[in-house]
């Protein structure tokens, strides 16, 4: 088990963004010694086939808290840094939303 981890999400409105986020990251060495580790929270089939040989998982959004509906409205992004636990395992977790990508 890798050490770090790197954790997304996205629906499929934002998977173009959250691949080129995990291509990003491929770029660099440092990447092979760090899980890139995906929340889907509504990629299509499609969209996963093409992330599954980039990432190291992909798991539906565990959402573990309780957030009224009228605050998200459809949303489920919102709560996605409450929801890190869903890759912890006792490793050093880093959350980077699928908009950004490195340089």
């Amino acid at each position: 088990m890798k050490e770090n981890v790197i954790i997304s999400l996205a629906d499929a409105n934002y998977f173009e963004l959250l691949n080129e986020l995990v291509d990003s990251i491929k770029r660099f060495k440092e990447s092979k010694n760090t899980a890139i580790c995906i929340m889907d929270a509504g990629l299509t089939d499609e969209q996963k086939s093409i992330l599954s040989p980039k990432v190291d998982e992909i798991k539906l959004a565990d959402w573990d808290i309780e957030v009224p509906n009228f605050k998200i409205r459809g949303r489920e992004w919102l709560k996605s840094p409450m929801s890190l636990k869903t890759f912890y395992n006792e490793r050093k977790c880093y959350y980077i939303f699928g908009r950004c990508k490195l340089l």
